[in-house]
């Protein structure tokens, strides 16, 4: 531990203290009794790419600034 987690151990008192050491004693915080995950794949959505919506958005922008605002005859 660092010097500073010590200091705050030694103001917490010696309870705090025996309850670390059975943490760091325990046997489920070693690596191969830990479950492993199945990878996080983002939403389905957020694996677009932004670019081409962004260039349909502008489009469509375009498109409807033209229709609102061409003179008409």
């Amino acid at each position: 531990m660092t010097d500073d987690l010590e200091e705050t151990l030694a103001e917490l008192g010696p309870d705090y203290r025996a309850l670390v050491a059975r943490l760091k004693a325990s046997p489920s915080l070693e690596r191969e009794h830990l479950p492993r995950r199945a990878p996080v794949h983002p939403p389905r959505i957020l694996a677009w790419r932004p670019i081409p919506l962004l260039a349909a958005a502008s489009l469509l922008a375009a498109l409807a600034a033209v229709a609102v605002f061409a003179p008409r005859h």
